[in-house]
């Protein structure tokens, strides 16, 4: 017997619930308490100092980049790459710099600096945004498809072999460093590493291709197992459950950097569906905001001590620690440039003989 099928044009009903609306009224408050409310009450609560009205550069930056991060978080497309970018100029290269230059204190990663090139750090700041919003416009996003058009998949058979390789590559990390020494603090766990691979390059290798190929390797897995899932097929349980739970042993809180731990949460939250929807993607945005704010200055509690002391979670006082440095750190370039000029790509030579010892190179 013939099958027949008939296809249904979906109603008014349906096409709203398929197509992500915008938030129009989530990203006038977002603007309005970035942009405006927030520098408003920075300036309240820090008597300028006497670096003059230095500091308008990174608020001119702030109120920018905060409306730009409220239109992408107010918008029907999901622009994870944007939003981070707009977010760390936000925090980073607006917020930061304006509380640092209206109490006068430097960071102390980066103690005297010229502030009277802070008008011009500022404008390669501005000129950076401006080409990266230009780039992002004239650019559009595509699709990730495969040759001829089809979805990418992720192949079972070599996400297997990854896992394996990887777990081997850990096997061996953990045996050299000891696996106790991976619940140590981030200080010990590095001066074991110098004295395993005294050549600080090698360490470096072998530590970030444990980690970061553990991490690919989970994220592959996490993929496999949506895939099979979708397929109606068996899904794997063991070779998931192990490499998350062994990349979560090779980076915690306790022994890894921020940025690396953060690196790894972010993907698996990723890999799992945190961004899959418009409105899960504003959620996760918003928390960004607040966690880079508030969490981010006291999530190295652990790098010296084991002893999970909070440090103060005031955001002022938070934004004068090296954390929050770039701006100065831009600031610092370009006085090196004004006095030294450009490089010609003389640095650039330092990355590509970055594993020539440097008693060789001498």
């Amino acid at each position: 017997m013939a099958r027949t099928f008939a296809l249904q044009r979906p109603d008014a009903t349906d096409t709203a619930s398929m197509t992500p609306m915008p938030a129009p009224f989530l990203a006038t408050i977002t603007a309005i308490a970035l942009s405006g409310i927030a520098p408003l009450l920075i300036i309240y609560a820090t008597p300028e100092q006497s670096n003059g009205m230095s500091f308008l550069g990174p608020l001119a930056i702030a109120a920018g980049a905060g409306l730009r991060f409220s239109l992408i978080v107010g918008a029907r497309r999901r622009r994870l790459f944007e939003m981070v970018v707009w977010l760390f100029v936000y925090v980073f290269l607006g917020v930061a710099p304006v509380i640092q230059m209206r109490l006068g204190l430097d960071t102390n990663t980066t103690p005297n600096v010229n502030h009277a090139l802070d008008g011009t750090s500022a404008g390669i700041v501005i000129a950076g945004c401006l080409a990266f919003a230009i780039g992002v416009a004239t650019r559009g996003a595509k699709p990730v498809v495969a040759a001829g058009g089809r979805a990418r998949v992720v192949s079972r058979p070599r996400a297997n072999i990854l896992t394996l390789a990887c777990l081997a590559l850990f096997a061996y990390y953990a045996t050299r460093v000891g696996f106790t020494n991976l619940f140590t603090t981030r200080t010990n766990l590095d001066a074991i590493r110098a004295l395993v691979w005294p050549d600080r390059t090698t360490g470096a290798l072998v530590t970030g291709a444990t980690s970061m190929g553990l991490l690919v390797s989970s994220v592959a897995q996490i993929y496999v197992r949506r895939q099979q899932k979708n397929a109606g097929a068996p899904m794997p349980v063991l070779l998931p459950l192990i490499s998350v739970v062994t990349l979560f042993i090779c980076v915690n809180p306790i022994n890894s950097p921020r940025y690396v731990f953060g690196t790894v949460m972010l993907a698996l939250i990723a890999a799992v569906g945190a961004y899959a929807t418009v409105k899960r993607f504003r959620i996760v945005s918003l928390a960004a905001l607040f966690g880079m704010v508030y969490l981010f200055p006291v999530a190295d509690m652990f790098r010296r001590s084991l002893d999970p002391t909070a440090k103060s979670q005031d955001p002022l006082e938070s934004m004068l620690s090296g954390d929050f440095d770039s701006f100065s750190q831009i600031t610092n370039t370009a006085e090196y440039v004004a006095a030294n000029d450009i490089t010609w790509g003389k640095q650039l030579l330092g990355v590509v003989f970055f594993w020539v010892q440097e008693r060789l190179a001498r």
